[in-house]
């Protein structure tokens, strides 16, 4: 079975009937479109029925071998932009259906609005949307992996079929990936196609950009381009309080009150150039050249008082400011092989540059003993990366379907850091990771299954060229799993998995994190730092417009942040990465959708989480159970004339998460939106944390040391925008399988 551009059909229905149009059996199409149908009756009719396409009937003796459904356009007019309202459905192994074509969600303004009506997910400024219950995800469309959020910023809700929710991602995922989403569109318009985007956000400051795509497909081949262009400000302000509770600090009564504040310039050009082309039946290949030039400025002030038994023994003033670009280069290559209607085989490589230049001037005045001191640092740091991901699978019709294949990638940078004139660091990076992983997806009658399993092997070497006995030159080999079970009782439909994997530190922790932010804050990166192993059991429950998902998750060796005392420094601290011994979490996730006119709909997102960090090793206490409570209520009113118009309501509670106490956070914001031009031109209006109530305090006690930090920045924002489409842009459709190698530069 195959659809638009040639791409196989998933889940098609292929029904066997009589010539009265009986039904006599019927299967559905899998994974690469596959199907089988014994029919015995010659006689007999066979119908093909998927959502957006034109049903097809054919006598039995004269269905081909290749059958190719027609799109059914349906348009929605400018008058109105009621439609049928779209329902979650479950289909194989806890994959979520949440069909658009067709329905009122085709009328969405953007990608991002459209990602959010997905349960557990809500929307995440310019990052798309994120998941409420903080677990990692993958985007795929049609079948193939994004990079990044900016390669569908442009997609057209209008041009997407279906929305398909994992919530039981296997073994070929890794790095423990929470969900994946895929979104399937129809055909690429051929000849020439624009989209332009333009929009503006006050803040405190002022925010703009825009992105202007191009793409035109003569033929078999479609080439396209874009150039975008972001200015990013924001002001942020911190309070530190650290009191000292252990040896001489802890009998001095030693305390260090903090006040930070900082404001983030960033520019970024960005520019993209793509081929994709189908030169024979079966075979798709493309290639994509993508570059930006972050350039940001961030100057800082800090004040800080150091108080022993009570009495003031310094009040110091500290001056900042960083400069830093980032040249990045990346080229991605792939290539799908449909060799026999069962067999495939897919090859993705990436190509990848980063480098950081990063010169920082300060000042420090102590207005207690009447000192200065001045200096300049510089962070330098390249790195290149390339990975190179094959895989095979093959289809066994009923019996199930299988997948093979595996990963390789190398990375080698360094850098260096200077301060005052003195190199301080000075390192180099080297590591490798060989993967390979099998999945078998197996149908159960209303039920299916899959299992899966993934062995990897790294080494990861740090050379410290100043100090050679920090330099590090490790080695890791662990083999990780993957299972799901997903059916339908009675009205009910349900999804068990259970999972293992880990996640490795940046390489910027291991090495390139160390930073002098005043004579009393320092922070460091840690060569020590070991991989984090996680094991995971979820569950799942649908039932009409209700989702509910329960998720365990253990921890070995949690990474995260701790702060110890500095003892070069009175009343200074160092913050470092560090392996905790263990972390448990339990996660219930609640979405509820309810449509109360055919103008009106409330949705609510809830989320109870509980963690508990065993923190002994440092020091820490064992916190009390707190959860966080995080709920969402949003109003959608859909008028006619293609007006739209939203409010919604956030809310986090208090609560003890990981090793902190954290006070709660309450958000409302408007939405507004309007078509013109028979859907080619489209305003929008939102107002953003109108009520400015996101500050939020945290406090902990590690090493000696109790810890509280306040922070807030200027969320609340006014923002307008603009959006023009002419025809369809050519969305990537390669698969950037370097992701969570690239995440870690």
């Amino acid at each position: 079975m195959f659809g638009e551009n040639h791409q196989p059909v998933q889940l098609c229905n292929v029904l066997a009937l009589k010539a009265d149009s009986a039904l006599i059996t019927g299967v559905v199409t899998d994974a690469n479109g596959a199907f089988t149908l014994p029919i015995s009756d010659s006689t007999a009719l066979v119908r093909f029925a998927y959502v957006g396409y034109a049903e097809q009937t054919l006598p039995v003796g004269q269905v081909p071998g290749e059958v190719v459904l027609l799109p059914m356009n349906v348009e929605i007019g400018q008058a109105s932009v009621q439609g049928v309202r779209p329902q979650l459905r479950m289909v194989e192994a806890g994959l979520i259906e949440l069909p658009v074509k067709g329905t009122s969600l085709a009328a969405k303004a953007d990608i991002t609005d459209l990602l959010r009506q997905l349960p557990g997910f809500v929307a995440s400024g310019d990052e798309g949307v994120r998941m409420v219950n903080g677990g990692s995800h993958l985007i795929y469309l049609n079948g193939r992996k994004i990079q990044s959020f900016d390669e569908i910023r442009n997609l057209d809700p209008a041009s997407v079929k279906s929305l398909k929710l994992n919530t039981t991602p296997g073994a070929k995922y890794g790095s423990g990936t929470n969900a994946v989403i895929m979104i399937e569109t129809k055909a690429n318009l051929r000849g020439l196609s624009l989209y332009a985007r333009a929009y503006t956000r006050r803040r405190s400051v002022w925010n703009y950009g825009g992105n202007v795509s191009l793409s035109y497909t003569p033929g078999r081949v479609t080439y396209y381009g874009e150039l975008s262009y972001d200015d990013f400000q924001a002001k942020r302000e911190k309070t530190f309080r650290a009191d000292f509770t252990q040896g001489q600090d802890a009998v001095d009564r030693a305390r260090l009150e903090s006040a930070v504040n900082e404001h983030e310039t960033t520019r970024t050009p960005r520019v993209k150039l793509g081929i994709e082309a189908q030169p024979f039946q079966g075979l798709n290949l493309g290639a994509r050249y993508s570059a930006s030039y972050a350039q940001m400025k961030f100057p800082s002030h800090e004040h800080h008082i150091a108080n022993r038994n009570g009495a003031e023994i310094d009040n110091l003033d500290a001056e900042g400011n960083i400069r830093q670009t980032t040249p990045i280069h990346q080229v991605n290559a792939y290539g799908r092989y449909q060799i026999t209607e069962r067999l495939g085989a897919t090859l993705n490589a990436d190509f990848y540059l980063k480098g950081i230049d990063k010169p920082s001037d300060h000042k420090e005045l102590s207005n207690t003993t009447h000192t200065e001191y001045a200096y300049r640092q510089h962070n330098k740091a390249n790195y290149l990366l390339w990975q190179v991901s094959p895989s095979v699978d093959y289809s066994f019709g009923q019996r199930g379907q299988l997948e093979v294949g595996g990963e390789l990638y190398q990375i080698t940078g360094g850098g260096k850091v200077d301060r005052g004139g003195v190199t301080v660091m000075d390192y180099s990076n080297r590591e490798q990771q060989y993967a390979g992983f099998a999945t078998y997806a197996i149908p159960l009658g209303t039920w299916n299954a899959s299992v899966g399993a993934r062995y990897e092997y790294s080494s990861s070497q740090v050379d410290n060229r100043l100090m050679p006995s920090k330099s590090e030159n490790r080695h890791y080999a662990a083999p990780f799993f993957s299972a799901s079970l997903a059916g339908v009782l009675g009205p009910t439909k349900h999804s068990f998995s259970l999972a293992s994997f880990s996640r490795q530190p940046s390489l910027q922790l291991l090495a390139n994190n160390d930073y002098r932010s005043s004579n009393y804050l320092y922070q460091e990166s840690n060569p020590l730092l070991r991989p984090t192993r996680y094991y995971r059991a979820g569950y799942t429950f649908m039932w009409q417009i209700f989702y509910l998902g329960l998720e365990y998750s253990y921890a070995k060796d949690f990474l995260f942040y701790t702060f110890v005392p500095n003892p070069a420094v009175q009343n200074g601290y160092i913050i470092r990465p560090e392996n905790f011994e263990s972390a448990h979490t339990l996660k219930a996730t609640l979405y509820a959708q309810l449509p109360l006119t055919s103008w009106y709909t409330i949705k609510g997102t809830g989320l109870c989480m509980v963690d508990r960090v065993d923190a002994s090793k440092y020091g820490g206490k064992t916190l009390p159970i707190r959860p966080l409570l995080y709920g969402k209520v949003e109003n959608e009113f859909n008028f006619p004339h293609d007006f739209f118009l939203s409010a919604d309501y956030e809310y986090t509670s208090s609560s003890n998460a990981q090793i902190f106490t954290s006070s709660s956070t309450h958000s409302v914001n408007l939405y507004f939106g309007k078509w013109f031009m028979k859907r080619s031109l489209y305003l929008s209006a939102a107002a953003v944390d109108i009520l400015a109530l996101t500050g939020q305090t945290h406090s902990a006690e590690l090493r000696g040391l109790r810890f509280t930090m306040g922070e807030w920045q200027d969320s609340r924002y006014v923002q307008l925008r603009i959006i023009y489409r002419f025809n369809k842009v050519k969305d990537y459709s390669g698969k950037a399988t370097a992701k969570e190698a690239i995440e870690r530069l």
